[in-house]
């Protein structure tokens, strides 16, 4: 629906997606007996939020929620993203440009010099517009 410009409904889709990958990792667990056939401790085989479409899905969910001015929603969840994959330069780009939107021109010149360092170079743009005194 994104595609769409349905951004509401990209909203639901991208969250429902969230909710379902979480529930799934979640319940890969390996379980470890006791002698007794008890099970003693139970680890999960991977954590459910460092899959890599995760962090798809949420950087997809942050940007339907920029288009929506939903500004503080996008950078949660682009930050979401990037703890799951930190070498997502587009990710800083974009939570950068939130982090202006809500006012934080330190964090937003952060980002884009993150994002300008991992090979995003359209981030020299914005470094040179706002970030002179930084």
């Amino acid at each position: 629906r994104h595609n769409v410009g349905d951004f509401s409904g990209a909203i639901e889709d991208f969250s429902s997606a969230i909710e379902i990958h979480i529930r799934n990792a979640g319940s890969d667990r390996l379980k470890i007996y006791d002698n007794k056939g008890d099970i003693s401790e139970s680890h999960k085989v991977k954590e459910p939020e460092s899959h890599p479409q995760l962090a798809v899905a949420y950087y997809n969910r942050g940007l339907a929620k920029y288009a929506l001015d939903n500004y503080e929603g996008a950078y949660e969840d682009y930050s979401r993203a990037l703890e799951i994959n930190p070498d997502q330069a587009e990710g800083y780009y974009r939570r950068g440009n939130a982090r202006l939107k809500l006012g934080d021109l330190n964090g937003a010149c952060s980002d884009w010099k993150k994002a300008y360092d991992l090979g995003f170079t359209q981030a020299s743009e914005k470094i040179k517009e706002f970030c002179k005194s930084i």
